[in-house]
């Protein structure tokens, strides 16, 4: 079963003339464009945007200065004295910066994430420095121990053991610096 169908226009014949126009043809350029010449505007406008970009990012961008680990360690110690907080009787932030410049030294010197690492985790690690003594490793654990306590459990101890916790950091930085260190003074 077909079902036929036919479509008639509902413009008539005499309209159809009027109202429907054919394509306009091209329009063409009485002269060729300069192609060459924009696409080298263009690599230029591009270079000069690169190396602006480059000049103000070289100019925003701090220059370090690489210094070793024992000079970092003792210039942070050196700064942390300057600030009398020991004198002050500001025990818990003493600690809190003294701990924070032990584990940054440790990171430095020793190329592991300790900063990122709580006591638990960074004792073992500093156990696996081929390089420590036994016993400085020992005093390392009794000083990240004892300053954990301090820092968070509120305990101050007495001015005897304040004094050696405080010694600690130096003694250690001084008796772990490499031997380019050692010739460099």
């Amino acid at each position: 079963s077909k079902i036929f169908l036919e479509v008639k226009s509902v413009i008539d014949d005499k309209d159809k003339a009027k109202d429907i126009k054919g394509l306009k043809h091209n329009l063409s350029l009485p002269y060729k464009m300069p192609w060459f010449y924009i696409y080298l505007g263009v690599a230029f406008l591009v270079f000069i945007s690169i190396v602006t970009f480059l000049i103000i990012r070289r100019k925003r961008k701090p220059v370090q200065v690489k210094i070793s680990p024992f000079l970092f360690g003792i210039g942070e110690l050196q700064k942390l004295n300057k600030m009398g907080l020991l004198e002050k009787g500001e025990i818990k932030s003493y600690f809190f910066i003294l701990s924070e410049i032990f584990t940054k030294y440790l990171e430095f010197r020793f190329s592991f994430p300790a900063a990122e690492l709580t006591t638990e985790e960074l004792v073992p690690e500093v156990l696996k420095i081929k390089e420590l003594e036994l016993s400085i490793v020992r005093r390392s654990e009794d000083f990240l121990l004892s300053t954990d306590l301090i820092k968070y459990a509120n305990i101050i101890p007495e001015a005897e053991k304040i004094n050696e916790l405080s010694n600690f950091p130096e003694e250690f930085i001084y008796s772990t610096k490499s031997s380019e260190e050692v010739v460099k003074q």
